[in-house]
C-alpha cells in the first residue's frame, strides 16, 4: 500500500511539473539569467540521479556518469583529457574550469545519442557566467556537428537543449522531455518551508 501511495505521489509530481513546463520550441542559446531567489543546498549527484530515475528506463540510452571527487579508478571518474572531448571535441583540451567548481555530476550518453543532464555547482553564483559560456559554446558546436547526418532522429533533442543557472547551480538538460528533469531539479532546489 505504501509503495502504491509513493508511486501515485511521484506520478502526480511529474504530471504537475509537466503541466507547468514551458511550451517547447527552439532552444534559446543565449545564456539565461541566474535566478536570485533562495535555493536549497542539494548534492549535485543526488540531483542528477533523481533526474535520470524520473525517466522510463526503456527510453534511456546507456548512461555514463561523471562525478567530481571520484577516484581515478572509479567508473564515474572524469579523466581531464577526456573532459576536453566532452566540452571541446578534442582530447586534452583545457577544461580547468571543472577544477574550480564546488562540485559537478554529469549523466552523459554513450555513443551518438542525445540524453544528458549535468549539474555544476559553483563556489559562488558570480562564477556562473563562465560555466554558462562553456555550455553555450559546447551546444553551439554540437548543433553544427555531424549529429544531423549521423543520427537525425536525435537532432530535435539537441536543438531543444537548455542551460540555465539557479543560485550557484548551473544546469544543462538535453533529453527526450526536458520538463521532467527540470521539474525534479526545481523540486530539489526549492527550499522547504522549514528552512
Amino acid at each position: 500500500m505504501k509503495k502504491l501511495i509513493v508511486l501515485l505521489l511521484c506520478a502526480l509530481t511529474l504530471l504537475s511539473s509537466a503541466a507547468c513546463g514551458s511550451g517547447g520550441g527552439a532552444a534559446d542559446t543565449s545564456a539565461p539569467e541566474a535566478k536570485t531567489s533562495e535555493v536549497a543546498d542539494a548534492a549535485v549527484s543526488d540531483i542528477v540521479d533523481a533526474c535520470v530515475a524520473a525517466y522510463s528506463a526503456d527510453t534511456l540510452p546507456t548512461i555514463q556518469y561523471y562525478r567530481s571527487g571520484a577516484g581515478e579508478d572509479a567508473e564515474d571518474y572524469l579523466d581531464p583529457g577526456y573532459a576536453g572531448v566532452i566540452f571541446y571535441d578534442e582530447y586534452g583540451a583545457d577544461v580547468t574550469l571543472l577544477s574550480s567548481l564546488d562540485s559537478y555530476a554529469m549523466a552523459t550518453p554513450v555513443g551518438k545519442r542525445i540524453f544528458e543532464i549535468d549539474i555544476m555547482k559553483t563556489k559562488d553564483a558570480a562564477d556562473n557566467e563562465a560555466v554558462l559560456a562553456l555550455y553555450k559554446e559546447r551546444l553551439d558546436r554540437k548543433l553544427q556537428s555531424d549529429i544531423v547526418d549521423y543520427a537525425p532522429e536525435e537532432y530535435p533533442f539537441l536543438k531543444s537543449a537548455e542551460y540555465y543557472a539557479v543560485g550557484n547551480y548551473v544546469i544543462f538538460v538535453s533529453t527526450t522531455d526536458n520538463t521532467v528533469a527540470k521539474g525534479v531539479i526545481s523540486d530539489m532546489l526549492t527550499p522547504s518551508a522549514g528552512e
